[in-house]
């Protein structure tokens, strides 16, 4: 619960890692009594193992909703300001008392200030106001894109001519071919034909030999 939510998660977060390392070193540096020494020391290891355990910016584990991180805050308010009191070192360790005091006074302002609502899941989506801008946005590109595309076809078919000329292609279904008649070949004539006789060969050379002669 806060009465302002002015303070985001991030800087909340930042608030609680502080407070809960000061609480521990200034205990420990600071010294006094037992009691007031460890109310310091366990009260910011309690702070700080709740901020690991937040679903916010800062947290490692994050399983403690935002929401119920605050009740934690201010149950340490309440630790801060009644623990020297309550362990009666109010007056031995002033201090530590003082400063708790101060500590327990800061978590309470800052709580208080501090926006609860944070979600990691809103944090991921947009806004609807800043959705329907990008849709808006993303539809009129799309209407652009779809006028020059109806500019540039329609330009395209402008140049194109009205009909577009068929070349006649031949009928091959009638069409046959004359027949050609099949090349004849002729052996020629042997001049020395199988057929004559050895006589008559060596006859006709004699004679011819005489002739010449």
């Amino acid at each position: 619960m806060s009465l302002v939510r002015f303070i985001p998660a991030w800087l909340h977060a930042i608030a609680d890692y502080a407070v809960a390392l000061s609480l521990i070193v200034v205990a420990l540096v600071a010294g006094g009594p037992g009691k007031a020494v460890a109310a310091g020391v366990v009260i910011g290891a309690v702070v700080l193992v709740v901020s690991m355990l937040t679903r916010y910016p800062l947290g490692i584990i994050k399983v403690l909703p935002f929401k119920v991180h605050s009740a934690g805050d201010y149950l340490a308010v309440a630790l801060l300001v009644a623990a020297p009191f309550a362990l009666g070192f109010s007056h031995s360790a002033r201090g530590l008392t003082i400063f708790y005091i101060g500590a327990g006074a800061a978590v309470l302002l800052v709580s208080l200030v501090t926006n609860y609502q944070y979600s990691p899941n809103r944090q991921v989506a947009a806004r609807p106001a800043d959705q329907g801008r990008s849709h808006r946005l993303a539809a009129t590109q799309t209407d652009d894109r779809s006028d020059a595309d109806r500019w540039f076809n329609a330009a395209a078919q402008a140049k194109q001519p009205a009909y577009a000329p068929q070349t006649a292609s031949p009928v091959w279904e009638d069409y046959e071919s004359p027949a050609q008649p099949a090349p004849t070949y002729e052996r020629p004539a042997d001049p020395t034909p199988a057929s004559r006789s050895l006589r008559e060969i060596l006859a006709e050379r004699a004679a011819t030999g005489q002739t010449a002669a």
